[in-house]
C-alpha cells in the first residue's frame, strides 16, 4: 500500500493512476491516440473459452426475421456462464479474404471449457436453439481455446 495523504492505495492502483497520468497528455494529442492505445493493448486470458456462432437467415430479405434472431441472441446472453458476449452483423470491409455471406455472428466468452458445457444445456440456451432454429438456414460454430 502506498499512503498519500489521507489515501491508502494498492501499488496496482498506484500504477494505474500513474500509467494514467502519463499518457493522458498524450491521449489529448488526437494524432498520438492510435499508437498510443495500441502501445498497451493486452492479450485475452488463455484460460478462456470462445465460442462463435455465425448464422445464415433463412429469409434475409425478411426484417422481422433479422428482429426475431437480434432479440434471440440478447436473449442468449442472460445465461450465467457467458462472461462477455457480442452480437455483430458482417462489418463493411472488402478483401479476398473475407467472408461476409452470414447475416449474424455470436461471439460468448467463457471463463473455462465447462463453463461452455454448461451453457450447452441452460434452458436459455435449449430455449433460443427450439424457438430461433427456424430463422436460420445454416450454422457454423467455431470454438476456441489458448495456445
Amino acid at each position: 500500500m502506498v499512503a498519500t495523504g489521507s489515501y491508502h492505495f494498492s501499488t496496482l492502483t498506484t500504477l494505474t493512476i500513474l500509467t494514467f497520468l502519463t499518457i493522458q497528455p498524450i491521449l489529448t494529442k488526437k494524432s498520438n491516440i492510435s499508437f498510443t492505445l495500441n502501445s498497451i493493448k493486452q492479450m485475452l486470458s488463455q484460460d478462456l473459452f470462445i465460442h462463435h456462432v455465425y448464422f445464415w437467415l433463412e429469409h434475409p430479405h425478411k426484417p422481422e426475421e433479422h428482429a426475431a434472431l437480434l432479440a434471440g441472441l440478447k436473449a442468449l446472453s442472460k445465461v450465467p456462464s457467458i462472461q462477455q458476449f457480442h452480437i455483430g452483423v458482417p462489418a463493411t470491409t472488402n478483401r479476398d479474404v473475407i467472408d461476409i455471406s452470414y447475416h449474424f455472428s455470436w461471439l460468448a466468452v467463457f471463463p473455462t471449457k465447462e463453463a461452455q458445457d454448461a451453457y450447452q444445456t441452460d434452458p436459455i440456451h435449449l430455449h433460443f436453439v427450439d424457438t430461433c432454429k427456424h430463422l436460420w438456414k445454416k450454422v457454423t460454430v467455431f470454438d476456441s481455446v489458448g495456445v
